[in-house]
């Protein structure tokens, strides 16, 4: 089996599955889905996808898919409508039990970065940077079960700064 993205000219028109073997094709698309339904994070080893909607605003309406059996659940991380999406990067570890996400605030100048526990909705780690401060979007990589790695490039030094912040279940 593979999953695949539909593109149009500018957004994604869907994606689903295909077996190989059976020659089956899921499509996900929809009423079920809406406009823009993608899987932006795929753990194949773990079995399961982070399936949301992206639309101009960002990603909103976070899910898990099973990939076996194609049921999902809605995950309980705060960003459940298209005025609450997160406009930059998204970032899973392993298993698909930590997300980050990078949101820039364009009318506070501010990113946000968020480290949130998938199963519970728990924010783990949130850090605010000025805009002023970086050049583009921080990029994030999640790193096990604790550890969030954040790349910022200063306007200042024109130089990457590498940070390393470890995060747990009462911080």
């Amino acid at each position: 089996r593979f999953l695949y993205s539909l593109a149009g000219w500018e957004w994604i028109e869907g994606c689903g599955i295909y077996d190989i073997d059976t020659r089956a094709d899921t499509f996900m698309q929809g009423s079920q889905y809406g406009w823009g339904y993608s899987l932006p994070i795929v753990r194949a080893e773990a079995g399961k996808a982070l399936a949301a909607h992206l639309t101009e605003p960002g990603w909103w309406g976070f899910s898990i898919l099973d990939l076996t059996t194609l049921e999902s659940a809605e995950l309980p991380i705060g960003h459940d409508t298209e005025e609450d999406a997160v406009s930059g990067q998204l970032e899973a570890n392993g298993d698909l039990t930590r997300l980050a996400m990078v949101h820039t605030d364009w009318e506070r100048d501010l990113h946000q970065i968020r480290v949130c526990d998938l199963a519970t909705g728990q924010q783990l780690f949130y850090w605010e940077i000025p805009g002023g401060l970086v050049s583009g979007q921080p990029q994030i990589q999640l790193v096990g079960e604790n550890t969030l790695m954040v790349t910022l490039r200063r306007w200042d030094t024109d130089t990457q700064w590498i940070y390393r912040m470890e995060y747990g279940e009462h911080m």
